[in-house]
């Protein structure tokens, strides 16, 4: 797989399915004991998890960290 930022990640899920996308979001947003609204907000970029919850957006996702959250 090539490079994928946290974003180019949830797009590819909305281009398989919708409803996994939200499953993918909901699970983000328990692992992190956020609300989904904070996971759409970390997708746009206009914020960004702090490290340990960067840690387990990766695991989730099966992507690394510098993958997901380039600068």
């Amino acid at each position: 797989m090539s490079q994928m930022t946290f974003k180019d990640y949830i797009e590819f899920l909305l281009e398989i399915k919708m409803t996994e996308r939200r499953a993918v979001i909901n699970q983000i947003a328990a692992q992190c004991a956020v609300h989904y609204s904070t996971v759409y907000r970390w997708i746009s970029g206009k914020s960004q998890p702090d490290k340990l919850k960067q840690e387990k957006i990766a695991a989730i996702t099966g992507l690394s960290i510098t993958e997901l959250f380039q600068n």
